[in-house]
């Protein structure tokens, strides 16, 4: 992760503790970025992980996620796609066929 002020500057050398998943309150791990503003750290567990770097002027956080293949959403299949237009034509076509019957002159 890359830390930065708020006007794009590297928060070089700052304080930088890592919260993992459902536990904001205990970091659990501690280090120093580097010159330009850069600290890496080990996810051993899928979900939300939080940091946060501190110089004595400056404070920046960060939320990263975390997951596996088995998490990410599969884009929708095309079939699904070609399956809702065709029920849409359908119903416009039902729609078409009672608006033309209503509209009929009577005998």
């Amino acid at each position: 992760m890359h830390f930065a002020t708020q006007d794009g500057k590297p928060l070089a050398n700052a304080e930088v503790r890592v919260f993992a998943p459902g536990r904001p309150d205990h970091p659990v791990l501690t280090g120093r970025t580097d010159a330009q503003g850069k600290f890496e750290f080990p996810a051993n567990e899928n979900g939300f992980w939080s940091a946060e770097a501190r110089t004595s002027q400056e404070v920046a956080r960060v939320m990263v996620r975390v997951g596996g293949e088995e998490e990410r959403q599969k884009p929708l299949s095309p079939y699904w796609a070609f399956g809702a237009l065709g029920l849409m034509l359908v119903v416009a076509a039902a729609l078409r066929i009672l608006r033309a019957r209503t509209l009929r002159p009577r005998k």
